[in-house]
C-alpha cells in the first residue's frame, strides 16, 4: 500500500501549483475578513476533490488494467484511496490549525486553541464524509460524472446553512453542541466503513 500512496502523491504534484493558488486566495480572504475558520472551510472542498484527481489520472493512464497484473488485492487498491484521503486531511488540518493561530496573532485577536482545534477536527470529519461518497461514486460512474455528484453533495449543506440562517430556529443547547464531536466521529467512521465495503464490491464487479 505504501507504493500506491507514493504513486498518488507523485501524481498530485502536478496539481501543487493549483492547490497552492487556492490556499493563497482563501488565506488572503480569511485575513481580510479576520476569520481564519474561513480557510479551514475551504480545505474541506479542496480535500474532497483529491481522490477524484487521483482516480481521474488512474483512468487516463489505464492504471486499473495494469494493476490487475500486479500482486495487489482489490481491497488494497480500494483501501489505499481512503488511507490517502485521511493522511492528506490530517496534514491539511495541521496546516489549517497553524494558520488560524498565526492569523489570530497577527490580527491581535484572542487565540483560542480549543476552538481552532475543534474547527480543524470538524473540517477533517466533513472531508472524510465527502470522501466516503466520492470513492464509490468514482468507481461506479467514473471521475467525470462523479464531479457533478460532488458538486451536488457540496451544495446541499451550503443551502442547508443558508436556510437555517434565514429562519428563526433556536440554536441547540450547550449539551447538544458538546456531543456533536462524538456524534460526528461515529457518523464519519460508519460512513467510511460502509463506503469501503461498497467500493470493494463495486471494484470487484467492475470489468477492465
Amino acid at each position: 500500500m505504501k507504493g500506491l500512496i507514493l504513486k498518488d502523491l507523485f501524481n498530485l504534484r502536478r496539481y501543487l501549483k493549483t492547490y497552492a493558488m487556492f490556499f493563497l486566495i482563501y488565506g488572503v480572504l480569511s485575513f481580510m475578513q479576520q476569520d481564519a475558520s474561513f480557510f479551514s472551510g475551504a480545505l474541506v472542498v479542496i480535500i474532497s476533490l483529491l481522490p477524484i484527481s487521483c482516480m481521474s489520472l488512474d483512468e487516463y493512464a489505464h492504471w486499473d488494467i495494469y494493476a490487475q497484473c500486479l500482486p495487489l488485492s482489490k481491497k488494497c487498491i480500494v483501501g489505499e484511496k481512503y488511507v490517502l484521503a485521511m493522511l492528506i486531511s490530517i496534514i491539511a488540518g495541521g496546516l489549517s490549525f497553524v494558520f488560524q493561530i498565526v492569523v489570530s496573532a497577527l490580527m491581535g485577536l484572542p487565540i483560542d486553541f480549543l476552538t481552532a482545534f475543534l474547527v480543524v477536527c470538524a473540517c477533517i470529519l466533513v472531508s472524510q464524509f465527502l470522501n466516503a461518497i466520492v470513492v464509490p461514486t468514482v468507481i461506479k460512474y467514473g471521475a467525470d460524472k462523479a464531479r457533478y455528484v460532488i458538486m451536488l453533495v457540496a451544495l446541499v449543506p451550503t443551502l442547508f446553512v443558508l436556510f437555517l440562517s434565514k429562519t428563526n430556529i433556536p440554536k441547540p443547547s450547550e449539551d447538544v453542541l458538546q456531543s456533536l464531536p462524538y456524534i460526528g466521529i461515529i457518523v464519519a467512521v460508519a460512513a467510511i466503513a460502509i463506503s469501503y465495503f461498497v467500493s470493494v464490491k463495486l471494484y470487484t464487479q467492475k470489468e477492465f
